[in-house]
């Protein structure tokens, strides 16, 4: 646990942020730990939501029952389709922060696209889909800007095709959108709270993703809080400064970055 050192990397931007969203590697035991941690600080100020990028829409249902203590884990797990990997005991009491508060108004959200639109926009386009499936998507549908299309395609590589990098970044951005719009309804419904988003760390890096599409929305920047965390372990002092450190080209990489192989949390 990190809990003194998070503390004083908890500055009065994120204490006062209405959304925080918080990134990580699906996975990393260190990354799920300071994700616990920090819900645990802030909720000794402030009433806390949790947001799951692993959780869609049409499951709030089955969320809400298991969170309340109406549904066994097993079938709550069996009903939202969590797999193998990446174990669910990694997330289990960030998905139940919200049961002990549960009469105080706190949450664990569903905010994504089901998987399966997802994917049949990564296979056919959003064209494809069926008037039910379109509607779970904002109208206003925009695809993320140029700077997030340079990095997906650097991060697909090169042996896919411009078609499938088009239709594979279409998804990734109703992704974004769906994220988005989800978050920003909760958010405004209660605005006594701060809704802590886990997320992985690619729609969160650089700002091109899940944050450009909150601001996007309507959110102010300043009610922003993003967190980006990395791993330097086995990186050389150079590898890791172009890690953590400003890019370039796409700018500071969050408001925060908290590298798992230090001992201190924080901007470094």
């Amino acid at each position: 646990m990190l809990t003194s050192t998070l503390g004083a990397a908890l500055s009065s931007a994120i204490l006062s942020a209405q959304i925080v969203i918080v990134s990580e590697q699906h996975g990393h035991a260190v990354h799920h730990e300071r994700q616990v941690e920090l819900i645990e600080r802030l909720s000794s100020d402030r009433k806390v939501s949790v947001g799951f990028e692993f959780f869609d829409l049409t499951q709030q249902a089955s969320v809400d029952a298991f969170v309340e203590g109406a549904l066994p884990e097993l079938e709550f797990l069996a009903r939202v389709g969590w797999g193998k990997s990446p174990d669910f005991a990694l997330y289990r009491r960030q998905a139940l922060h919200a049961r002990s508060r549960w009469a105080d108004g706190a949450r664990t959200v569903a905010l994504n696209l089901p998987r399966a639109v997802s994917g049949k926009i990564s296979r056919d386009g959003i064209e494809s889909l069926s008037a039910e499936e379109r509607a779970l998507i904002p109208a206003d549908f925009v695809r993320g800007g140029d700077l997030y299309r340079e990095r997906f395609a650097e991060a697909m590589g090169e042996h896919v095709s411009p078609e499938k990098l088009t239709r594979y970044f279409e998804a990734q951005s109703a992704w974004d959108e769906v994220m988005a719009t989800s978050a920003l309804e909760f958010a405004r419904n209660h605005p006594d709270q701060v809704l802590v988003i886990l997320v992985g760390d690619f729609h969160a890096a650089y700002g091109g993703g899940l944050p450009a599409r909150l601001v996007a929305r309507g959110l102010p920047r300043e009610r922003l809080h993003v967190v980006s965390q990395v791993d330097s372990t086995g990186l050389s002092a150079e590898e890791r400064r172009a890690l953590i450190e400003p890019h370039a080209r796409y700018g500071a990489r969050a408001d925060s970055v908290w590298d798992a192989a230090t001992a201190a949390s924080g901007n470094p």
